[in-house]
């Protein structure tokens, strides 16, 4: 009891040396200032000396959670103390600071870098601070209050509008008219300079340089363009180097650049594919006409004869038949053809025991 009668004692005091009381506020100050009329407690150092201002101390206590009022027992709505703990578990631990009782937890009062600037921060910890949420809601950005994009709580970034290829919805501040788009329901656009480059449709479907066909997997359209497949070169049509997987794809699709290998494995310039075992040359058929040199053919004869086409490494096929204006067909057949490198080897038999053949031509087509 004699405590209680000091403190009021102390407190007459105060106000008997340096406050001043109207009848519904409490104003103390240094030079006896009646206290603000909007004010129920009005303290003003304005009247101290510049060397001994002083401040106000609010109460200080050990909070241990933002949802514990302990030690304040039932603490009222608004009451504020100073936290001098670190103490509890994320998101609801406390650190030294302000806080104020909402009724139902302890919200943290914005000092310093607590609160984002529209200047900026200076001094935060990655791992400490943060722009967002603490509860299961996105957080969103708006421009002329209209909202913009979200970051919802499965951690996406969704924009609220579609965008066009004009100004798609992704994009960059050097480039607006660049980006990523929402061209329809499921349907995915990219453009540049304002224009949709690529589109991918709601089944897959991959269309570069217009819409892609229902059928397509992948469909490139242009009419004053390409398509320029990757250039290798291959070393034999055997060994799937220089790709080098083991397990390569069958249908593996290539232009082979060098011009290597042992026949019968050799490869040359053109396109290849993987069969799954080796590489298969795409037919690009050239035609060739060539004529072996006018030569005798005697009776009951048969000839091995090896001709040599000009420019040719490889031909992927060949055929020869018998040239002139016979008014009757002479016996003489082509019994077999051989395709190599360069060459052309066939074999001719007269089957007439009594007649032989002068000048006899031979007309030989190639296909490379």
């Amino acid at each position: 009891m004699l405590q209680h009668y000091i403190s009021l004692i102390l407190l007459l005091l105060t106000v008997a040396s340096g406050a001043s009381v109207q009848a519904q506020n409490i104003g103390i100050n240094a030079d006896g200032a009646a206290p603000d009329a909007s004010a129920l407690l009005d303290i003003d150092a304005a009247a101290l000396p510049a060397n001994n201002k002083r401040g106000l101390l609010m109460p200080r206590i050990a909070l241990t959670s933002r949802l514990i009022a302990a030690p304040v027992v039932a603490p009222a709505a608004s009451l504020v103390v100073y936290n001098t703990a670190t103490a509890g578990l994320v998101p609801n631990n406390v650190t030294p600071g302000f806080y104020t009782w909402s009724g139902t937890e302890w919200l943290r009062m914005f000092t310093g870098n607590d609160a984002w600037a529209t200047l900026g921060n200076s001094g935060t910890v990655a791992a400490t601070n943060f722009l967002g949420t603490r509860d299961n809601i996105g957080l969103q950005i708006r421009t002329n209050n209209v909202q913009r994009f979200e970051v919802n709580t499965a951690g996406q970034l969704a924009s609220f509008g579609d965008g066009t290829a004009a100004l798609p919805a992704y994009s960059w501040t050097t480039n607006t008219n660049m980006g990523v788009f929402r061209q329809g329901v499921n349907t995915m656009g990219f453009s540049t300079v304002g224009v949709e480059r690529m589109r991918i449709s709601n089944i897959g479907n991959v269309g570069i340089g217009g819409v892609p066909g229902v059928g397509a997997i992948l469909d490139l359209q242009a009419t004053n363009k390409g398509a320029l497949l990757p250039r290798v070169a291959l070393l034999n049509i055997i060994s799937n180097a220089p790709i080098g997987a083991a397990g390569i794809a069958q249908g593996m699709f290539v232009f082979n650049t060098a011009t290597a290998g042992i026949a019968p494995n050799n490869v040359y310039p053109g396109y290849y594919y993987w069969d799954g075992a080796r590489w298969r040359r795409f037919v690009d058929v050239t035609i060739g006409l060539w004529y072996y040199p006018p030569l005798t053919i005697a009776a009951n004869t048969r000839y091995t004869l090896t001709a040599t086409i000009p420019g040719h490494v490889w031909n992927a096929s060949a055929t020869v038949c018998l040239g002139g204006d016979w008014a009757v067909p002479p016996n003489v057949v082509i019994e077999s053809v051989e395709s190599r490198t360069g060459q052309v080897r066939f074999r001719v038999l007269n089957y007439d025991f009594f007649t032989s053949y002068l000048n006899m031509d031979f007309i030989i087509s190639t296909a490379r």
